[in-house]
């Protein structure tokens, strides 16, 4: 269960006063928490820097709600046939949107690439080239060996000498 929003506010009080200076906001999509402003703006007048973990969707239309973030990881896989292919038809161009409306409130990015079994030199390439022209930060992870959340086996997880490779 998510905390609710006094917990919160609670907490990032707490947080400060044990001498926290950044705290990321992460989850499935932290964006869509009605919240988030508030909780933002606490960390914020407390002095602390904050970023967060997005699949960019909302970024552009919540921007205004978002300046005082010094940072937000976007994922991005690779080109439009990978990256929608693990997250949804469309999601590339809602990352680049993203990317440019982050660019141009001037708060840094960084992607955060999946590496599976599917990850090619052009993905890598696609990812470094997107990071050059938004003047992001790129990282590379490679998929867990396990489905999160469970025992199975990840049927895209890459093998060691394919990682090595990229």
């Amino acid at each position: 269960k998510e905390l609710k929003t006094d917990q919160c506010l609670k907490l990032i009080d707490q947080m400060a006063q044990a001498g926290t200076r950044h705290i990321k906001f992460t989850g499935g999509e932290p964006v869509v928490r009605k919240d988030l402003p508030k909780l933002l703006e606490r960390a914020h007048t407390l002095g602390l820097k904050t970023s967060l973990n997005s699949n960019g969707t909302l970024i552009p239309q919540k921007l205004d709600q978002l300046r005082t973030l010094s940072a937000v990881s976007l994922s991005l896989d690779g080109p439009p046939a990978i990256h929608d292919l693990h997250r949804g038809k469309g999601q590339t161009e809602e990352v680049l949107a993203a990317c440019r409306s982050l660019k141009g409130a001037d708060i840094a990015i960084t992607l955060q690439c999946l590496v599976t079994s599917r990850t090619t030199h052009a993905c890598v390439d696609y990812v470094l080239d997107v990071a050059q022209e938004f003047a992001a930060k790129a990282t590379f992870q490679p998929a867990l060996d396990i489905e999160l959340g469970t025992t199975n086996p990840n049927p895209v997880a890459p093998n060691a000498a394919h990682v090595r490779r990229l």
